[in-house]
């Protein structure tokens, strides 16, 4: 690889050619105010093509420049007859080397790797001496991942959803898949709730031959979804609620019935009722907190007293439909 040093003219740069980038578009104040009072610490390196420069590293350092309103900068150049797969091997490491790459980054460099590998190369033992420890099945993943619309790179980039549920979310429609990327922007569900209501959202639109984005017109979710009045948390658990009662409305009976009548059994504190998961058998479990056998004992006695009451039995009592 043959590399001298040169001036050259921003205008001779081609931008738009990201064939090797590997970061994403990110705040660049802090780049920006480096390069204003130090100048280029770490040159750009660019690769001749037929009559522009095209960037192999320095891609957020080359735009920063330009945002300073700089004509010429001093970068290094690599002659065009050194191979792709060696000035992305440059790329990968000039990435690794200045900061851990997160998800998006090194899904993108496996993806371009992949893409330049020989059918028989070595992708894990080519990617593992540039920083990046990655398996066949993962690449698949990443491949999958680099293939999808820009609004879940950003999504998986911000860490608002997982490459699992970016993925999935992938697998629909464009009204549906924007429609759930901007639910999960705005209300930051955790990755298991985001797996549950995305779960429940399928098996009912494909029972009802519907679309998801209609199912979140429904009066129920599409209600607090627009309120005003509702915080963010609430509003999560509401929406739970309500897609549960449309995909398993007996398990939705029982347990809004459950806590409806928990309330009358007027719990002493440290005693609480746990239901059946999904209320699928019909196994209830007391909890019992205590700090000494006198205080275990006076619970247990009056636990005594509340397997007579009429409350309880009421509680536990469940009736199925045939259906």
């Amino acid at each position: 690889m043959h590399v001298r040093e040169q001036s050259i003219h921003l205008s001779a740069i081609d931008t738009d050619d990201d064939f090797y980038r590997i970061s994403g578009i990110k705040r660049m104040d802090a780049l920006v105010e480096s390069i204003r009072n130090i100048g280029l610490v770490n040159l750009p390196v660019l690769q001749i093509k037929a009559e522009t420069y095209r960037i192999v590293c320095g891609f957020k350092r080359i735009r920063a420049c330009g945002i300073l309103g700089m004509e010429k900068i001093h970068c290094r150049v690599i002659d065009r007859s050194t191979s792709e797969i060696d000035c992305l091997k440059l790329a990968i490491a000039d990435n690794t080397m200045a900061s851990k790459p997160g998800i998006l980054e090194e899904a993108r460099a496996v993806t371009k790797l992949w893409s330049l590998c020989a059918p028989e190369g070595d992708l894990p033992g080519i990617a593992r001496p540039l920083g990046i420890d990655v398996n066949m099945d993962l690449a698949e993943k990443y491949r999958v991942l680099c293939s999808l619309p820009e609004r879940l790179h950003h999504l998986v980039e911000n860490n608002v959803i997982s490459m699992k549920i970016a993925i999935e979310l992938g697998s629909f429609g464009e009204g549906d898949l924007l429609v759930m990327a901007n639910l999960f922007e705005t209300l930051r569900p955790t990755a298991s709730q985001q797996k549950e209501i995305l779960s429940n959202l399928r098996a009912i639109s494909a029972v009802m031959n519907t679309r998801i984005a209609d199912l979140l017109e429904l009066p129920g979710i599409c209600d607090v979804l627009v309120s005003q009045e509702v915080d963010r948390k609430l509003k999560i658990r509401i929406l739970r609620w309500e897609i549960r009662k449309i995909r398993y409305p007996h398990i939705a009976r029982f347990e809004s019935r459950f806590y409806q009548n928990l309330g009358k059994l007027g719990l002493m504190q440290g005693v609480s009722l746990v239901p059946p998961r999904d209320f699928e058998s019909t196994v209830y479990t007391f909890s019992i907190d205590f700090e000494n056998t006198a205080e275990l004992g006076r619970k247990t006695d009056w636990l005594k007293q509340l397997c007579e009451s009429r409350e309880l039995r009421s509680l536990l009592y469940r009736e199925i439909e045939d259906t």
